[in-house]
């Protein structure tokens, strides 16, 4: 993220920060964490050596089931904090976030190293920077050393423009209140990085990218860009566990690690036998006795030796026993489970299908599961149909309007598409895409959108308009009803054809 923008959004999007308080806060993955403000206000960044990014959004990432072992140490120090004030330092793209702890406290988000905690800010800390000369800039291309602000992408665009223009972009950031454009520029390589900034990207060097987005407002263009860091950021950290081999090694290295469960829990199950014989036998025996061995006679005659803990009284190793019996009779329902998950999941590796619905339950029951809707656990969403299209992606029409509400709040990911019929009331429908840069087949999108249609106020008609759009850009109106929502980008809106049939066809669930 360059550090001319991050002026920018910071000054876009830091009012809406104040009196906020820090609801919860994430580790989705190594060099990404999410601050969760309140119920619908997420506060997200990433610091990696490639992916840098800062952005708020109403959505979240997925978060692991289980949650890393720092993001306990984080929540007991800033959860339930108020933010009270806000700071930036943006040419070393800095946010701090004062909390309202006493002592006091700041919470510095750095795009360049990640989170800190610190009591006090550096006496020059949000200080306006001095700026270097023209021929300062022109003469020493390792300027940004000194002036983190004079950023490479700054250098080479001036570097691009005649004298005149150059001068007057320079002048531009220096004095500008808010950006006339921003421009997000992907490069043609992958190894040349994103450009963000605040500018034109000159025609001079337009050739050096493959696609050059252009925004008015900061705040969106740093969403876009932010989810698409995200992605990269996984996409590069997965990347040496892409191929199916390690992946199959790890599934089966798991599957023997729950067997070995399984046994131990089955001798700690097999208990119960022992404490019932012994409460059977309890009258005949002094319970408060300590020994490290009770012979007893079992309904079948026959003498049983049961090896106790000497330190323990009899009636204390029965209650024990009977404990543990309970523990494993919990453990081993827990066990079936995670069996069947991992021999799914190698299943799914061996036939070479890993895309299919994540968090899908094993029968096809018309649930969802989605990992990230809470703390470490999954949360289980019954109110929906469940369709796989031609293409093998999963759609999801909600039942109702609080249905429809949750399918787009709890259950669709950022990435994933959003139909609803053009002009009138009908269900909300997702498609879910395998990742944000993944790109959908045509016949995908089409089938989403008739069954969108379907159900709704065109299902009478021949023909149908249907809207369609990433579900970052859908969100609830506040205070209307469940179903209601307001589209901020419609990516496209699609016309087609209804076919009574096709639900039948593709339903799963």
């Amino acid at each position: 993220m360059e550090a001319n923008f991050f002026r920018f959004f910071v000054q876009e999007a830091v009012p809406d920060l104040y009196g906020r308080r820090v609801h919860k806060i994430y580790h989705p993955q190594p060099g990404a964490w999410t601050i969760q403000l309140g119920t619908r206000v997420h506060l997200i960044w990433v610091a990696s050596k490639r992916q840098r990014a800062l952005f708020v959004s109403e959505h979240k990432p997925e978060n692991p089931q289980t949650p890393p072992a720092d993001v306990g140490w984080w929540r007991k120090r800033i959860q339930g904090r108020k933010i009270i004030a806000c700071n930036f330092d943006w040419p070393t793209r800095r946010l701090a976030l004062a909390l309202n702890t006493v002592p006091g406290t700041w919470l510095v988000l750095d795009v360049q190293t990640g989170l800190s905690l610190i009591n006090a800010l550096e006496d020059d800390f949000g200080h306006d920077p001095q700026w270097p000369s023209w021929d300062q800039i022109m003469g020493e291309s390792q300027i940004f050393r000194d002036f983190p602000h004079i950023t490479p992408p700054l250098r080479h665009t001036l570097t691009a423009l005649n004298d005149q223009a150059g001068r007057e972009l320079l002048q531009y950031l220096q004095t500008a209140a808010t950006p006339d454009r921003v421009s997000w520029a992907q490069p043609r390589t992958s190894h040349g990085h994103d450009w963000l900034v605040p500018w034109r990207v000159p025609a001079q060097l337009e050739d050096r990218f493959s696609r050059i987005r252009t925004y008015n407002n900061p705040v969106q263009a740093a969403e876009d860009y932010g989810w698409s860091a995200l992605h990269n950021l996984d996409s590069t950290q997965s990347g040496a566990e892409s191929s199916s081999g390690p992946r199959r090694k790890k599934l089966r290295k798991q599957l023997t690690r729950i067997a070995e469960d399984e046994e131990r829990l089955k001798t700690m199950r097999a208990r119960q036998e022992q404490a019932e014989l012994i409460k059977a036998s309890l009258y005949q025996l002094n319970p408060d006795a300590k020994t490290g061995c009770l012979e007893l006679m079992d309904d079948h005659g026959r003498l049983r030796s049961l090896q106790l803990d000497p330190r323990k009284s009899v009636r204390e190793n029965m209650e024990h026993f009977f404990h543990q019996a309970k523990k494993g009779r919990r453990g081993l329902e827990h066990i079936a489970r995670r069996r069947q998950e991992a021999e799914r999941a190698l299943a799914a590796v061996d036939s070479g299908n890993e895309s299919g619905l994540e968090g899908m339950r094993p029968r096809e029951t018309g649930r969802i599961s989605r990992v990230g809707a809470g703390v470490g656990k999954k949360t289980e969403f019954k109110g929906l149909h469940v369709y796989k299209s031609s293409d093998g992606l999963y759609i999801l029409r909600g039942k109702n309007q609080q249905a429809n509400r949750d399918l787009l709040t709890r259950v669709a990911r950022p990435y994933d598409l959003w139909f609803h019929a053009a002009d009138g009331p009908g269900a909300h429908v997702i498609l879910r895409r395998p990742g944000p840069g993944s790109k959908v087949p045509e016949t995908s999108l089409r089938e989403a959108a008739t069954i969108a249609a379907l159900r709704s106020h065109f299902a009478q008609a021949g023909k149908a308009e249907v809207m369609c759009a990433q579900v970052k850009h859908v969100s609830p109106i506040k205070g209307k009803n469940p179903g209601q929502v307001k589209v901020r980008e419609v990516l496209e809106t699609l016309r087609v054809s209804l076919d009574a049939e096709l639900e039948n066809r593709l339903r799963t669930g």
